[in-house]
């Protein structure tokens, strides 16, 4: 692995729509991941260094840098995430919400 190289992982059975955007790690050998099984709607935004599980849904919604996006949990249209949070597994997180802190599973 070359020096400086960051990845974006992403697993199989995804939905991506129109102009959803992908940022790839920060750091030496850092990625930004995405599990399978996600519906990824139009103009969502996934933040370098983000993980995002299986089975989740992403409604417009934007995600910062270094957020975790646990399995089967849905964020509402335009949302936004901030750096550093988690979105708990099952959890869902209503339409035009801004997320400061963890959510916790369901």
């Amino acid at each position: 692995m070359a020096r400086g190289t960051t990845w974006t992982r992403i697993g199989d059975r995804n939905t991506f729509r129109e102009f959803v955007t992908v940022n790839s790690g920060t750091g030496d050998g850092e990625a930004t991941v995405i599990g399978s099984g996600n519906h990824i709607t139009s103009a969502s935004h996934i933040g370098h260094n983000s993980v995002i599980g299986n089975g989740c849904v992403l409604a417009s919604a934007g995600l910062a840098g270094h957020v975790l996006i646990e399995d089967q949990a849905i964020v509402g249209g335009k949302s936004v995430v901030h750096q550093f949070c988690r979105v708990g597994r099952m959890a869902m997180v209503g339409g035009l919400a801004r997320v400061v802190q963890d959510v916790p599973p369901t």
